[in-house]
């Protein structure tokens, strides 16, 4: 048993479930539904499921996983490879 938030990769980063799974069939269950369903945007590009509680950066790896949907990435060119370009954030003066 363990408590899980499950969240969205969309441009809310919305929580989409809180609370307790029981078993792997019932995760395995519950991400599949949550990623089928559409955000606010069209199709969900994926989710991700961490433990609800505090965690070290340590055991990060065991404690966080991402979903993606099959051929979210629409691009040949992988971004590590494309020049940068700054954004256009700025302060706001004092």
């Amino acid at each position: 048993m363990m408590r899980l938030l499950i969240g969205g990769l969309d441009h809310l980063k919305v929580i989409l479930f809180k609370g307790i799974v029981k078993s792997e069939k019932e995760l395995k269950l519950l991400t599949e539904a949550l990623c089928a369903e559409p955000d606010g945007y069209g199709e969900r590009e994926g989710i991700v499921v961490r433990i609800a509680s505090e965690f070290k950066d340590d055991d990060f790896h065991t404690s966080c996983m991402k979903m993606v949907r099959a051929n979210h990435v629409q691009t040949t060119d992988h971004w590590k490879h494309k020049e940068i370009i700054k954004n256009q954030l700025k302060y706001p003066s004092k």
